[in-house]
This record gives structure tokens, sequence and C-alpha cells, in this order.
């Protein structure tokens, strides 16, 4: 049995549609903002995915982007995960990535990628680091992403293009994760499936209680309470409908 094909089905039917709903390919933003419901005490991590899918593939020798947070809320817990040469691009030599993460007051983060001039193919997406925070204060806050610059190799077919329009083409995503777990994995195994939708929906139908990082989990429009809103988000999620919450 097809469980993603009965859930497309029964999301389309919710929200009034008379056909099953396929993804369709998102423009560039260079920009992802998530708000997000959390406890004080627990631990959320940004996981950051860029591509720059620019015509020509060769064009691009660098980019740059930040991750920004309310600092009353989230504390940085000095570690940045998967921020390396190897993870970024694997199909270029490290010695021809210079990679850093760096901190620039205590609410930004930026990292700067930028091969010794040769263009890069950085069409698929790529995760470039998990930054991860301690809450201090509960309630809603946010993290926002940003592609803040794009370099332009000069020596590529695509010269010509510049700073502006290669931004054009970056996109940028956020994969958030509370105390380990993927926003809307309320079954805390690990993984999304049609078992987080049901356990959601007997939560709004208060035939199970949430604690509060399965609360945390579930408010995934972080509007401060879990209800049929979220149920709907997550079925897309699973579905196929859309492709982050």
């Amino acid at each position: 049995m097809d469980f993603k094909k009965i859930l497309s089905a029964a999301v389309a039917a919710t929200i009034g549609c008379t056909c099953i709903i396929s993804a369709s390919a998102a423009p560039a933003n260079n920009k992802y903002s998530k708000k997000l419901n959390l406890c004080a005490g627990q631990v959320v991590t940004s996981e950051i995915y860029i591509n720059v899918d620019t015509p020509d593939k060769d064009m691009v020798s660098g980019i740059e982007y930040r991750l920004v947070r309310d600092t009353s809320a989230l504390d940085y817990t000095n570690e940045v995960k998967n921020a390396t040469a190897a993870m970024l691009c694997p199909n270029f030599p490290k010695t021809m990535i210079s990679l850093n993460p760096l901190i620039d007051t205590d609410t930004t983060f930026f990292s700067l990628m930028r091969p010794d001039m040769d263009g890069m193919d950085l069409s698929a997406k790529e995760l470039y680091a998990a930054i991860s925070f301690d809450v201090k204060k509960s309630g809603i806050t946010s993290l926002d992403a940003e592609v803040t610059a794009a370099y332009n190799n000069n020596d590529a077919k695509g010269d010509g293009y510049d700073i502006e329009s290669i931004l054009d083409y970056a996109n940028i995503e956020q994969k958030i994760k509370i105390n380990g777990y993927e926003l809307g994995d309320v079954t805390l195994d690990n993984g999304i499936s049609v078992s987080d939708a049901i356990l959601l929906q007997k939560s709004i139908a208060h035939i199970s209680d949430f604690n509060d990082l399965q609360t945390s989990l579930a408010d995934i429009n972080a509007d401060g309470e879990v209800s049929v809103s979220d149920a709907i988000a997550l079925q897309k999620y699973i579905a196929d409908v859309t492709k982050n919450i």
C-alpha cells in the first residue's frame, strides 16, 4: 500500500482540491526564515543547505551566507558541524576551497567559500553547516538564513554576469532539529512518516498528550499552539507536496 499516495489524496481533499497535488519547482530564494516555538533548556540546530543553479555551471567562484538569531532567546553552543570543504563541495579538491565559519557580532554567523579563481558547479543542494544553539528563554523565536553575496568567476564562460544576477540563482534552506529531532518528528523515532501525522492528529483530538519537546516539534507554524494547520503542514510534507516544513 502506497501511504504517500493515500496521504496526498487526503491532503488534496482537505484543502479543497479535486486532484493530487504534485510539487513544482520553486523559484530561487536567497532568504529563508523559520519561526520556532521553543522551551528553555532545549538545543536547536539549523542545518543550512544552499545551491546556486546558474545557466553556466562553472561561473560561480564563491558565495557568502549568514544565519541570524535573537540573542535573548538563543545562545551559541560553540558547535558548527559539517562546515568542511569535503562536505561543501565533494567534487573539488580541498586545496581549491577556503571555508571559514566566522562569528560577526553576537547575532550573525557568516561563512565564506571561495576557490582559487576556478568556477564550480553548485547547482546541487549541499549541506553547508549545522549550527547549534542553547535555548535560554521559552517562547516564539526565529532563525533567519540568507545568501548575502555571490562571486563571479571571470574566466568562466559565464563571464559578464554581475554579482546581483548570480545571487538571483541562489537558494538557501534550513532543516531545523530540536534536541536532535527534526521538526515534525513527534514520535521521536528519528524519521518523519505517516505515524507522526497520526500522532499529531491524536494530540489535537486530546487522545494523546505531548511533552514539551513533542509540542515544540509539532508546532510547525510556531503560532504557540498545536492545531489542524500544523497537521496539514506535516501531511503535505510527508506527501511531497511541500519540500520543507
